[in-house]
């Protein structure tokens, strides 16, 4: 029967795992974004549809895997899996198998240049002649991919929020593109009746796992402690944290967060 995982057992056996593998220096090497009827879709090139396929055979070499969503964008790769057992591997072994396989796909398509070509001209705002003499995947000897941001889902309610939120990445990304406003200094912001100033990507603030830091000015150094450290537990299994900073405490907390 499955259980939720909690914060000393985040990277333990049994458990649902949202992962994200960035490429190094971002480079767009999946495919592009593209319009489609008014809906942000990806278009995969030939490397991203070899991605995707083996994302889809993954509980074909490890039966205890099971993947409830994918999104590949153009610099990184969203996969949330179930491992359904405690298979003795760490889910981090896992992800580590997942970039060391990709980047030997990368290497196989870059030695394919005229089929890999024709499939990269589709994305109209990438260089096709120019996409895989990038030093990034000529030189082998540097990993492809950043490590993995792994998150676990720890409660009831997670799931589905996380399988939206993966799926709805191309109509995000398309957003920032064509707004790019919305991640700049914003004032006059309405949030349940609330007006705030705020900077960053508010997109965040919808984010499935989230925290607001708190705290009073009068709150005791022995209370502080503990919201810290709930925080820091909460962020360390994946939440997002937002806070106005305004007290001592809320700084102190916000301090350790970012520090973590």
């Amino acid at each position: 029967m499955f259980t939720w995982k909690r914060h000393k057992e985040i990277f333990k056996g049994e458990g649902i795992y949202h992962l994200t593998f960035v490429i190094h220096d971002r480079e767009p090497i999946f495919g592009e974004l593209q319009m489609t009827n008014g809906e942000a879709r990806m278009i995969h090139n030939a490397l991203g549809k070899a991605i995707s396929e083996d994302l889809n055979a993954l509980t074909n070499r490890r039966p205890y895997c099971r993947l409830l969503a994918k999104q590949l964008m153009p610099d990184h790769i969203h996969v949330l899996i179930w491992i359904t057992e405690d298979c003795g591997i760490p889910v981090k072994e896992i992800a580590r198998g997942m970039r060391q396989g990709w980047k030997q796909m990368a290497a196989a398509k870059a030695t394919v240049g005229i089929e890999l070509n024709k499939a990269v001209d589709i994305n109209r705002q990438m260089p096709s002649a120019e996409i895989y003499r990038q030093p990034l995947l000529n030189n082998f000897k540097q990993p492809l991919f950043s490590a993995p941001f792994i998150r676990t889902l720890s409660r009831k309610g997670q799931l589905d929020a996380m399988i939206a939120y993966i799926h709805d990445n191309p109509r995000r990304a398309m957003l920032r593109r064509l707004n790019p406003d919305l991640f700049r200094l914003g004032r006059e912001l309405q949030v349940e009746g609330l007006t705030f100033t705020a900077l960053g990507n508010l997109f965040l603030l919808d984010y499935p796992q989230r925290q607001a830091i708190e705290c009073s000015r009068s709150a005791s150094e022995e209370w502080i402690a503990t919201l810290q450290a709930s925080a820091m537990q909460a962020a360390e299994e994946g939440a997002v944290s937002y806070s106005g900073a305004i007290s001592e405490g809320e700084k102190q907390i916000v301090r350790a967060v970012r520090g973590s």
